[in-house]
């Protein structure tokens, strides 16, 4: 294949020797780490963090070029090329893969998980713009989960490289967080840079945001304890800018109550203003809608510190509202008077604060675009489709709280990882699965944050960093806990659908063996009490290719052989000569699968009984054996060989129905799209009035179906791939974005207000 793009070939260097240096500081640091955790531990542990430090310097040489070569040869897979002589790629660890493991080893996977969360979701429009870049050069589609720098592939590179040490799961974990701190913290500049460098080769320039991040640079207007900002103050300005005048553009240059419109009609009297109307000051001359405002006081602009003082108190005089407000009599509201009651008339209520003043005031056009461009900016968080009315309504409290984040720091709308923003996105990644069924003390928890946020922000941006941070250790706890539950359910319903299969090989092994054919009784009772349990136990275990399958269905053809009569005389005695090793071979199946010893020898004596005399040339007496499929499907804990009649001279056993012709979609599109989720995504069904929302729990792959589980972890309902894509295709059911919501909202925003632009151009 063709040589890697040169494009491509200046990110990955650029990006490996990042990571190499990276990476190694993380090792410089380890050593200090485990020291001090061992000066921590418990005299008994003590050892397990020196001999930890030991192999870290031994291998670690080794740890760093594997992880710096995998990374490599992520850009020559993604882009195709072939590599000679590598070795295997890392197994990829997710959610999917959770099995039912010791509660350390789960813990290791859960703290990764988590970290790859953490790291994804700090730089998602980054990677989304380096995925289209990647696409643009190797001029095909290209999966973020596929780009050599998403925080998952980067990961599974370490994770694989600290499993070949030998290093206690207390000592893994310790490198794990410094392999975050160290490593992932700089992978957003390294996505930067290679954004960077492709846009400075002319892929894509338009997009926006890929850009170097810079170092923390405080950037606000007032107020105290504001967190640093990840964007330069000129940024911040241009974005807050660029947005103010795409909604000005949007609105006919009449944004909010500025600008003169055409036809606006002649001054309106002061005393006449309606209740909820609040002059703006433009260009020197309060406006309202359009129209001057005709005072014999000239009208002054509220300060911005005067105002924020108004928010807070605003912010401070919301109602509480919990989930217990919204059901009337056990009747609950509907979803649409939810998001209407949740929804604030900033300017109106800013109104009747101002007029219960002595002297008319007016508000700056500057603090009234920002105002007015928050209030949009809820507008489309309320209609969001992805939350529950209830989570909305609860966001949708910190409407003021954010307009007073947006006037006091310019670089609200420019940061993605505004701390403010996070808290937000936070807040609605955890209750995008919440239901009043399934509450779990979520709600409740969400709500503290943000009545802690009404009750106590003033001016201080750095209690949602705090608060952040809290609630971020309480997700990751009950993340914990649900991914317990959830490698649980997935194990159980793995071990089921390994039974289903294992029941089904059984009962066709048997049915083509025995079906029509005619057997003295004892060798079906052999065959169903004890030898399909033995094949059975077998199949679960070792699997239909295995040694052991194989050797245990030639025992059943040589038990089946053994019982018929024979004529000649060579095979009479070929009889006589198998049925000893016979009885040898089924005593010790018996014995693997903890039979009933007494049982087992009286089924084996009266067995040995019938085929010495069919080996003498005796008549013995004989049943005809009948497979024929049952009406209702076998349950997974019922017997494989399942006899459905019985009568002196005739046995009918179970045979396995043929499959249901399976559902399929007419678009392939669909069928690839629900063939392609993961554990974790939400879907959300619907019929008339009644929704139910499921997250996928476990992928069973030999049945090819989800499982899913609802936010408690308890499993709701199942769909086969094939059902999933009819059902995405005739629109019963959807999948449901996780994508950060304040991010969405207002991409969404800036999408409908360019289109407003171009229309109204």
């Amino acid at each position: 294949m063709s040589a890697l793009p040169s494009l491509l070939e200046t990110v990955r260097r650029d990006a490996v020797e990042a990571l190499q240096s990276s990476l190694n500081a993380m090792c410089d640091g380890a050593d200090d780490a485990l020291f001090d955790m061992s000066q921590k531990a418990p005299a008994d542990e003590q050892g397990l963090y020196y001999d930890a430090m030991r192999e870290l310097r031994l291998r670690r040489q080794a740890l760093v070029s594997g992880f710096v070569e995998a990374v490599g040869a992520d850009f020559d897979s993604v882009a195709g090329v072939a590599r000679r002589a590598k070795a295997e790629p890392a197994a990829a660890f997710s959610l999917d893969s959770l099995t039912l493991v010791g509660e350390d080893e789960l813990d290791v996977s859960v703290a990764l998980q988590a970290m790859v969360v953490r790291a994804r979701d700090a730089m998602l429009a980054d990677l989304e713009h380096l995925r289209l870049r990647f696409a643009k050069v190797l001029t095909r589609e290209v999966a973020a989960e596929q780009l050599p720098l998403h925080p998952e592939r980067i990961c599974e590179h370490f994770r694989a490289g600290i499993d070949a040490l030998k290093v206690p799961v207390k000592a893994r974990l310790i490198l794990f967080k410094l392999f975050e701190r160290k490593v992932l913290d700089e992978l957003h500049d390294v996505v930067a840079a290679a954004n960077q460098s492709l846009v400075s080769s002319g892929v894509l320039p338009d997009i926006k945001s890929s850009r170097p991040r810079p170092r923390q640079v405080a950037v606000r207007e007032g107020g105290g304890g504001a967190p640093a900002s990840h964007v330069d103050e000129a940024t911040a300005t241009a974005v807050l800018g660029e947005l103010l005048a795409l909604a000005r553009g949007a609105l006919g240059g009449g944004f909010g109550g500025g600008g003169m419109l055409p036809g606006g009609g002649a001054p309106l009297p002061l005393a006449q203003l309606q209740v909820g109307q609040l002059p703006v000051i433009v260009n020197g001359q309060a406006m309202v809608d359009g129209r001057l405002v005709q005072s014999d006081v000239p009208l002054v602009a509220v300060p911005r510190v005067e105002l924020t003082a108004l928010l807070t108190r605003l912010q401070q005089m919301q109602p509480v509202a919990g989930p217990g407000r919204v059901i009337e009599h056990g009747d609950v509201i509907e979803d649409a008077e939810v998001i209407e009651a949740s929804r604030i008339d900033v300017k109106g209520e800013l109104s009747g604060l101002i007029r219960e003043e002595d002297a008319p005031r007016a508000l700056n056009s500057a603090d009234d675009d920002v105002i007015n461009l928050v209030s949009m900016l809820f507008d489309f968080i309320l209609d969001d489709a992805e939350l529950p009315s209830e989570m909305k309504a609860l966001i949708g409290r910190l409407q003021i709280p954010l307009l007073k984040v947006a006037l006091l720091d310019k670089a609200f709308f420019a940061d993605e990882e505004h701390p403010a923003r996070r808290l937000v996105n936070a807040l609605a990644r955890a209750g995008i699965g919440w239901s009043r069924e399934s509450d779990d003390g979520l709600y409740a928890r969400m709500e503290q944050v943000v009545y802690a946020i009404l009750n106590d922000f003033a001016d201080d941006l750095s209690l949602f960093s705090r608060l952040g941070d809290d609630f971020a250790d309480f997700v990751a706890e009950r993340e914990r806990r649900m991914s317990m539950i959830e490698a649980r359910l997935r194990d159980r319903e793995e071990g089921h659908a390994r039974t289903e299969e294992a029941q089904r090989l059984v009962r066709d092994a048997v049915a083509s063996r025995i079906g029509g054919r005619t057997l003295p009784a004892e060798v079906v009772n052999v065959i169903q009490e004890a030898w399909q349990r033995v094949l059975q136990l077998t199949a679960v275990r070792d699997g239909a290719d295995s040694e052991a399958w194989l050797q245990r269905l030639k025992v059943l053809e040589v038990m089946v052989w053994c019982a018929q009569r024979y004529e000649r005389p060579d095979l009479r005695e070929r009889q006589r000569g198998l049925v000893p090793r016979l009885l040898v071979s089924l005593r010790k199946g018996f014995e693997a699968t903890g039979f009933d010893a007494a049982r087992g020898e009286a089924l084996l004596a009266a067995l040995n009984t019938q085929l010495l005399s069919l080996a003498g040339g005796a008549a013995t007496r004989t049943v005809r054996v009948v497979a024929e499929a049952p009406k209702e499907a076998a349950p997974v804990a019922g017997e494989a060989v399942q006899v459905l009649r019985r009568s002196d001279d005739e046995v009918v056993i179970a045979a396995s129905a043929p499959p249901p012709p399976p559902a399929a979609p007419t678009d392939e599109h669909w069928l690839n799209l629900a063939d392609g989720l993961t554990p974790g995504s939400w879907v959300e069904y619907h019929e008339e009035d009644f929704k139910v929302r499921g997250k996928i729990a476990a992928k069973i792959k030999a049945q090819g179906k989800y499982v899913f589980v609802n936010g408690r972890g308890v499993k709701i309902f199942e769909k086969t791939v094939p059902q999933l894509a009819v059902d995405l295709q005739g629109g019963s059911a959807r999948l449901v974005s996780d994508t950060a919501l304040f991010d969405r909202a207002l991409e969404t925003m800036i999408s409908r207000l360019r289109t407003g632009t171009a229309a109204g151009g």
